[in-house]
């Protein structure tokens, strides 16, 4: 390890993991320069604080890849195996924003809330 990278202690990891993975309230995920240039640290050490939690990094302006095989649906928030969302080639994962229960609906607050309850 060369002596300019640091160890990030658990909080600052914690934060990096959320903000990248979009494990936050707001949903959004940031890029590792960003996480990197908050957190006053280089972007070689958030990658490989990313890659020790087995978070894939990915090229610019693609999405983290979750390994569990979970993903969050951007229109109502819930996280699912990817199996509920749909195949869709032009998109980054291969998958749908939506679950396929949001994307029956799309919008339909109410039938969104019934078809989650089930």
């Amino acid at each position: 390890m060369l002596h300019h990278d640091k160890i990030l202690d658990a909080e600052k990891e914690v934060k990096v993991i959320r903000w990248y993975t979009g494990d936050t309230k707001s949903g959004r995920n940031y890029t590792m320069k960003w996480i990197a240039e908050k957190l006053g640290v280089s972007y070689s050490t958030i990658q490989r604080t990313l890659q020790r939690h087995n978070i894939v990094t990915r090229g610019k302006g693609r999405p983290p890849m979750r390994m569990d095989g979970m993903r969050r649906c951007s229109l109502c928030g819930e996280t699912y195996k990817l199996s509920r969302f749909a195949r869709d080639a032009t998109k980054p994962f291969g998958r749908a924003y939506y679950c396929k229960g949001c994307n029956m609906v799309k919008g339909s607050s109410s039938v969104v809330d019934d078809y989650h309850e089930t």
